[in-house]
C-alpha cells in the first residue's frame, strides 16, 4: 500500500458512519446495559430514579422478591423487555414499546432512558471500541 492510497483512504474515513453501524450491531448489548442501570436505580444523568416507590409498592414487590431499597421499574418484565434502541447519523435514541413507558417518563422523567457517565464508557470500552477500531483498520489499509 502507498502513502497516497493509505492518505486517500484515511480522508474518506466516515467515522460516523462506523459508530452508527457499531451501534446497531451492539444493540442487544446496549439493551442489557440499559437495562442494567435501570435495575440499579440510576437515570441517565446519573441520578437515582425517584420518586421512591409508595409503601404498597414496596410491599407487593417485598412479595414477589423483587428489590424495595430502589425504584427498577422492573415488575413484570415487559418494560424491560420493550427496550428499543435507534440509531441515527449523530444520536441514539433508547425508548420502549411498553404500553407504561409514557407514563413513566412523566412520573420518572425522560431521564429513565439512556446510558449515564458510567455506563456509556463501560459500553464504549466493552462494545465500540473494539469493534470501531477493527472496522476502521479494515477501512483505512483496504
Amino acid at each position: 500500500m502507498t502513502i497516497d492510497r493509505l492518505i486517500s483512504n484515511i480522508e474518506a474515513l466516515d467515522f460516523n458512519r462506523v459508530i452508527r453501524e457499531t451501534v446497531e450491531e451492539t444493540v442487544q448489548e446496549l439493551t442489557k446495559y440499559q437495562q442494567d442501570q435501570l435495575f440499579a436505580g440510576l437515570r441517565s444523568d446519573g441520578n437515582t430514579i425517584y420518586p421512591s416507590y409508595t409503601l404498597l409498592t414496596e410491599e407487593i414487590k417485598s412479595g414477589k422478591g423483587q428489590p424495595t431499597d430502589r425504584v427498577t421499574l422492573k415488575d413484570t418484565g415487559a418494560f424491560y423487555r420493550g427496550i428499543t434502541v435507534t440509531a441515527s447519523a449523530n444520536s441514539v435514541k433508547i425508548t420502549s414499546t411498553d404500553s407504561k413507558t409514557e407514563m413513566l417518563e412523566k412520573k420518572y422523567s425522560e431521564e429513565i432512558f439512556g446510558l449515564n457517565e458510567d455506563s456509556a464508557a463501560k459500553y464504549s470500552e466493552n462494545e465500540i471500541t473494539p469493534i470501531a477500531t477493527k472496522k476502521i483498520k479494515e477501512q483505512i489499509l483496504k
